[in-house]
């Protein structure tokens, strides 16, 4: 049985009541951003593309080590496993605690991964932990400050999985609001070769992160066309769009 964390609603589409081993499966991680209002939008996006459509609301608030828990008994306990091929489309947290499974128990089914990454943003949370401290932890949880130090999983890209990478080449608000401070903990790389990830295809879009859970219609054609040919279309932006992240 999933334990009893402080859950909330999943958002699931399935197509048909064929066998499972005959069907395909996409599981859809969001992250801190992802209130049910987004989630519904990302559940928009993928039904009525041919395949069943897991968006979950897995996040602990309290605890990293819990989220991971609970998406890795969700997978189990729900038989994503046993789909003929599960397809993952994972924001920021989602990443890490997809990763995390995947260092732990392979690959098992999973044939494509396609990853919101982003330079900027990936330094929110320690900019929460050391500027916002106590405001973050009540708007957003512990988990805030667990992110600040959990570096990247790194997993590797076996030929039988497609690995994409959409990076945002935009800052949110909150970024902006402590620039110097994200600046005082280095340069911030747009290279996708910065983002410590083997990759078979990736682009930029000019979006900051709040804005990859609405806009669709910018990114969810690229991603339809990855999940089914492991390649984005052949006009990808495949070169940063701007350096300047801060501009208004």
């Amino acid at each position: 049985m999933l334990p009893e964390y402080s859950i909330g609603q999943h958002l699931i589409y399935k197509k048909d009541v064929s066998a499972i081993s005959e069907r395909e499966a996409i599981l859809v991680l969001p992250g801190l951003e992802g209130n049910k209002k987004r989630r519904k939008k990302i559940l928009t996006a993928f039904e009525y593309k041919g395949y069943d459509v897991f968006v979950l609301d897995y996040i602990d608030r309290n605890s990293l080590t819990n989220t991971r828990k609970y998406v890795e008994d969700y997978i189990y306990d729900n038989k994503l496993d046993k789909y003929k091929e599960l397809h993952c489309f994972t924001y920021i947290m989602g990443t890490w605690t997809l990763n995390d499974f995947i260092q732990k128990n392979g690959f098992i089914n999973i044939k494509t991964i396609i990853s919101d990454r982003s330079p900027p943003q990936e330094l929110a949370p320690r900019i929460a932990k050391e500027k916002l401290n106590w405001i973050a932890k009540i708007v957003k949880g512990k988990i805030v400050f667990d992110l600040a130090d959990t570096p990247y999983p790194v997993i590797d890209n076996p030929e039988n999985v497609n690995f994409g990478i959409i990076i945002e080449n935009k800052a949110t608000k909150l970024v902006k609001m402590y620039k110097k401070t994200a600046l005082s903990y280095g340069p911030i790389s747009m290279d996708v070769n910065a983002l410590n990830q083997s990759y078979d295809d990736y682009f930029y879009v000019l979006l900051d992160h709040y804005e990859m859970y609405s806009n669709f219609d910018i990114i969810g054609e690229p991603i339809h066309q990855f999940l089914k040919n492991g390649v984005f279309p052949q006009n990808s932006q495949r070169e940063p769009i701007t350096n300047n992240l801060f501009a208004k």
